[in-house]
């Protein structure tokens, strides 16, 4: 005997309601698992917020003079330098070509900053280019340049 229409319709909307109660359990899921997070979040906000503040103190007891506004905030895990993605790459190559010579990277870093404008660079943006350097050149090692020395690690290209 076959199925009414009856019960075909509901077997369908069964279907459908049970597909969308695991979606709503799902995101319930979701959700619980985000308050939890909110509260440690919160947290870690309050404690932020007292150390930013307790450093600020410290420089003005140190230099009255010194403006916080000055200082830009870093965001961990982002890209923090002043030119496109690739850029540092593609400038590391073309210098150590241009230059057909050994070059450490602090030096690289620099006439990056040069090819870009970058002339009142603090000494956190220029470790940070160097730091880029020195991991370009490290990713490429054995490959399209060769290093020499201990510290500081001289670069140059590998002759093709």
């Amino acid at each position: 005997m076959g199925k009414s229409n009856l019960q075909a319709s509901l077997e369908k909307k069964y279907a459908v309601w049970s597909g969308e109660l695991l979606e709503v359990q799902k995101s319930i899921t979701k959700i619980e698992e985000s308050h939890a997070e909110l509260s440690v979040l919160r947290s870690r906000a309050t404690r932020l917020e007292d150390l930013v503040s307790n450093a600020k103190n410290i420089f003005f007891e140190v230099n009255p003079e010194w403006d916080a506004e000055q200082i830009k905030p870093i965001r961990p895990g982002r890209y923090a330098l002043p030119f496109e993605i690739g850029t540092v790459s593609k400038d590391c190559m073309t210098i150590l070509r241009e230059n057909d010579r050994p070059m450490p990277s602090r030096e690289i870093g620099k006439m990056i900053l040069e090819r870009h404008n970058i002339a009142d660079a603090d000494w956190q943006l220029v470790d940070r280019v160097r730091g880029a350097v020195d991991a370009c050149m490290r990713s490429r090692r054995d490959k399209y340049v060769k290093g020499e020395g201990e510290y500081p690690i001289y670069w140059s290209i590998i002759p093709a």
